[in-house]
């Protein structure tokens, strides 16, 4: 047997973002940047538009941003190739991508090789979002809740308004949180015991703002049929 060094913790990490750079060839879509270590913190490293692997869970981490508490949702996986190092996905809790993605993957009876794929931006209601497209095993994936399967009114609805000083202030984050949260624990009981200790680092999400919630295709070109 070889002799090696090995860490407690092998995995690489990924941040799912909206590229804001000017002058970048994939300015306004999704990128998957990887994350490295350097003596001043975690920085965007090499950028990438697909992933694939098998899922082995979902965990949501804590984190502080300018002095309030948010949320970030880590997708552990596996990479298809044999060899490769395990692989952690980050990003915002509190994005409408993350509870898509949460949609995605509840309503697949069995999950195998998941590919994210970032597509073009796509208008909505007069404005431009960065899509993300889910294929599981090489198919079409569809939702857990949607006006198709008759189920939408059970996600709760989480409505934005405007306070008389000009604040922009949401109603309903916490119910559709808990909601979300829950679909999570169900998907980690039917993957059983393949979560692994995976954590993703706390200051990638740091680094950034997550972005306004944004819309996430899945394979479905209805633009009308939004989980919210």
């Amino acid at each position: 047997m070889g002799a090696k060094n090995t860490s407690e913790n092998s995995s690489e990490y990924y941040k799912l973002k909206e590229d804001k750079r000017d002058n970048s060839a994939t300015k306004g879509q999704f990128v998957f940047f990887k994350q490295q270590k350097t003596a001043e913190g975690w920085v965007d490293g090499p950028e990438y538009n697909s992933m694939s692997g098998f899922v082995n869970g979902i965990t949501i981490k804590e984190y502080e941003w300018q002095g309030k508490k948010k949320e970030a949702m880590n997708i552990l996986m596996s990479d298809d190739e044999p060899g490769k190092p395990d692989f952690v996905i980050t990003l915002g809790f509190d994005s409408l991508t993350a509870k898509n993605i949460v949609n995605t993957l509840a309503g697949e009876a069995l999950l195998g090789v998941i590919k994210f794929t970032a597509g073009k931006p796509s208008e909505y209601n007069g404005k431009t979002y960065p899509t993300l497209w889910i294929n599981n095993g090489g198919q079409k994936t569809n939702w857990k809740y949607s006006k198709n399967n008759g189920n939408l009114d059970l996600v709760p609805k989480v409505s934005t308004f405007t306070d008389d000083d000009g604040n922009v202030l949401k109603k309903g984050v916490k119910q559709a949180n808990e909601f979300w949260k829950k679909e999570i624990e169900l998907l980690n009981e039917r993957l059983g015991n393949k979560a692994k200790k995976q954590e993703a680092p706390v200051q990638p999400m740091v680094q950034q703002e997550q972005t306004p919630p944004t819309f996430m295709s899945s394979g479905i070109e209805d633009n009308d049929d939004l989980p919210f």
